[in-house]
């Protein structure tokens, strides 16, 4: 079991970040953590499916929805990666989408491995 020793040298989020945007809710904060956790994959899904058939669009909105939810976390290299696709949809041009889209892959599987052990709220 990942303890939070195990946490990334470099973490994928900020933890200062995220307990300020919750106003220092631990609960709060483990709840959201549950939330991406189960939504970024269909995110990612969705954004893949965008790239494989060209929907600018759909990829512009996708990774802005992606963005959004991994906020909170300041998780900068989701977001960087995530905005990269989400530019390359709004102005339709996808030619280096595939190399944007497993960039974001990795941050992904990053950031899910390092919410994996963010501290939870303090037991009584």
């Amino acid at each position: 079991m990942p303890t939070a020793s195990s946490q990334s040298v470099d973490p994928s989020y900020d933890i200062r970040e995220a307990l300020s945007r919750v106003v220092g809710d631990r609960a709060l904060l483990a709840e959201l953590v549950d939330i991406v956790r189960a939504e970024s994959p269909q995110l990612f899904a969705e954004i893949r499916r965008c790239v494989e058939v060209n929907d600018g669009r759909g990829l512009e909105q996708a990774a802005h929805r992606l963005r959004g939810s991994v906020a909170v976390f300041g998780a900068r290299g989701v977001a960087q990666a995530a905005l990269a696709l989400e530019l390359m949809g709004r102005d339709r041009r996808l030619t280096d989408a595939h190399a944007r889209l497993a960039e974001l892959d990795r941050e992904l599987r990053r950031l899910d491995r390092d919410l994996e052990v963010l501290p939870g709220p303090p037991r009584s």
